[in-house]
């Protein structure tokens, strides 16, 4: 356990410094220890320089919590969507080598969040990860329909086929017959 919490308190601490700099330095011209220091200036020509602002102090905030222990699990959920939204932004870019440095840092607080997993599930209403296989169980006829809409929009985006709304459409279908299926259900318990 004490390998576990050395690994865990490493990347905390690296992810900490590494987007708490980056935030910094965004707001002096500077890249800190990763990004573009040029944010601020380049996404001003688009009239969105309170955009590059709101991420500049993310990345401060989410810094600094993963730096506090006590608050590192919140800044490690802030920042898995932040990380990942900055992978596929870079891939699309086609920046070399920043996609591996940012899939690592992805790893890491990949890492952060199951080691912290516990304090994860009461979000989640349960207790346990036996709970959590049953909570995916309860739930995946509406993760069903969720996999239906993402592949129907997916397929249709890439194909420029838009015979594959069919397939978005019956994800909705089956989202929404789930849904009405437990409220009647449910109302019916109750009377």
């Amino acid at each position: 356990m004490r390998a576990k919490r050395f690994i865990y308190d490493s990347f905390r601490i690296i992810l900490g410094i590494v987007f708490l700099s980056s935030g910094i330095g965004k707001f002096y011209g500077t890249s800190g220890l990763i990004g573009p220091g040029w944010l601020f200036e380049e996404l001003a020509k688009y009239d969105l320089l309170f955009f590059a602002i709101f991420i500049a102090l993310a990345e401060l905030v989410i810094g600094y919590l993963l730096l506090i222990r006590k608050y590192s699990t919140i800044g490690a959920i802030m920042l898995f969507p932040m990380i990942t939204n900055i992978l596929v932004v870079v891939i699309s870019l086609n920046w070399r080598g920043t996609p591996l440095i940012d899939g690592v840092f992805l790893m890491m607080n990949a890492y952060l969040l199951y080691f912290d997993r516990s304090k994860l599930y009461p979000i989640l209403g349960i207790d346990n990860a036996k709970q959590l296989g049953l909570l995916l169980k309860k739930t995946a006829i509406y993760n069903l329909g969720l996999l239906f809409i993402i592949l129907g929009v997916l397929l249709a985006y890439y194909s420029a086929n838009h015979a594959f709304k069919y397939i978005t459409r019956l994800g909705f279908l089956i989202i929404l017959g789930k849904a009405g299926y437990q409220y009647y259900f449910k109302r019916k318990q109750n009377d």
